[in-house]
């Protein structure tokens, strides 16, 4: 049931995304645990604002972005997204995978991690 954390190297930020809720069809929201790593760039935004999820012909966006306030060049948080669109159907419901796409971070167009759901 567990999903592997995905990493994406670019510009001057690694991120890590780690899903911690995807198998849990009662699940409120689609929770994702974040690392961001750098040596240069403020890592004080708010990543809500630039992920969103797409799974199957429905995407949503971030919902929330808990992290500590501050920034800092080494941030850990929660990424998350609503589980259900916006006619209140589950929006992992006959998808094949899950695609987070985060934009503009740190310069970078675009990052992306896919996880294939185990149907």
């Amino acid at each position: 049931g567990g999903y592997a954390p995905q990493t994406a190297e670019a510009g001057a930020v690694t991120v890590t995304l780690t899903p911690r809720n995807l198998a849990d069809s009662a699940a409120q929201t689609l929770d994702f645990d974040v690392a961001l790593n750098t040596h240069s760039v403020d890592l004080s935004g708010d990543l809500a604002k630039l992920a969103t999820l797409r799974a199957g012909s429905q995407q949503v966006a971030a919902t929330t972005w808990a992290a500590p306030a501050g920034g800092g060049h080494h941030v850990a948080g929660l990424l998350s997204f609503p589980a259900v669109d916006a006619k209140g159907q589950p929006l992992l419901e006959g998808a094949n995978t899950v695609v987070v796409s985060i934009r503009n971070l740190a310069g970078v167009p675009l990052r992306t991690f896919v996880w294939k759901l185990n149907q």
